[in-house]
């Protein structure tokens, strides 16, 4: 049997800034998965960390300097390795208003994922910093990681490592979406009867914000970022597993709602192991 590296805690953060999906059902599902896993459901990253100040003037300095940090690692140019080393005030300032108020999100804003894993890693505390811990961070804003093949930054819908980051806008965004969402996009506002048409025509096949499936959709997430933590590899070959590392919306429909299983023989059997232990 082989080792797992198995969570005493899992800590799912978001509660009231994320409204969907549903975290409780999420929660659930790895209950279910694991029973005897200690579980909660924490508010965003940043409200569950100040609310261990009390003291006013420690708070702003707090929130002034993860803002400060924040507006630092912005992707200012998707074709370019480099990021906002110096910060204007506006900036910050907006990533201060973002932080004390997480509900919002903002779409034309993306982040360095893995500097933005790094921050977030640095403000957990430090008894939650070891492997008996895993924290799992949902937010509304995109983030994306450089390619060297390429050499531009990509959005991600997750990252994971510790913590994981999970991105709300990222699962609409980040995979492609069906060819002919494209070709409508390049009919808007020209032909208004072909741009009905076609989306009429791939209604349903790419998530979309507000989507009611996103509860679902996210099942196999929050589960890839478990398995990141149990065996250091979060991703499944098989297209009906829900660990497969869907690129195109189509992809991650028929993976986490369509498949005629959740998740493929090797992933239940590691299920049962971990049971068992």
């Amino acid at each position: 049997m082989e080792i797992y590296r198995i969570p005493s805690f899992v800590h799912i953060y978001g509660k009231g800034s994320i409204k969907n999906p549903n975290l409780d059902i999420l929660a659930s599902n790895i209950r279910d998965r694991l029973p005897g896993i200690g579980i909660d459901i924490r508010e965003d990253i940043f409200s569950y960390v100040l609310s261990f100040t009390l003291e006013e003037e420690k708070r702003k300095e707090i929130v002034d300097s993860l803002a400060k940090r924040l507006a630092g690692i912005r992707v200012l140019d998707p074709a370019k390795n480099g990021l906002n080393p110096d910060p204007i005030y506006g900036e910050i300032d907006y990533e201060r208003r973002k932080i004390l108020n997480s509900s919002s999100s903002s779409i034309g804003v993306f982040y360095d994922g893995f500097e933005l894993v790094r921050i977030l890693c640095s403000i957990i505390p430090k008894e939650q910093q070891n492997l008996k811990h895993l924290h799992m961070i949902f937010t509304n804003q995109l983030f994306a990681t450089w390619d060297e093949d390429d050499q531009r930054y990509h959005t991600r819908v997750s990252i994971y490592g510790y913590p994981s980051i999970i991105s709300i806008a990222g699962i609409v965004e980040a995979p492609a979406k069906p060819k002919e969402y494209y070709l409508a996009k390049q009919f808007q506002g020209r032909d208004q009867l072909s741009l009905t048409g076609i989306k009429r025509g791939i209604r349903g096949r790419f998530i979309e914000y507000d989507d009611k499936r996103m509860t679902g959709v996210m099942k196999g997430y929050i589960m890839q970022s478990l398995f990141y933590h149990l065996t250091g590899s979060p991703f499944c070959k098989d297209r009906s597993c829900r660990l497969f590392n869907a690129h195109w919306q189509e992809e991650v429909i028929m993976a986490q709602l369509g498949g005629e299983y959740e998740y493929c023989e090797v992933h239940r059997r590691i299920f049962e192991e971990i049971k068992e232990l």
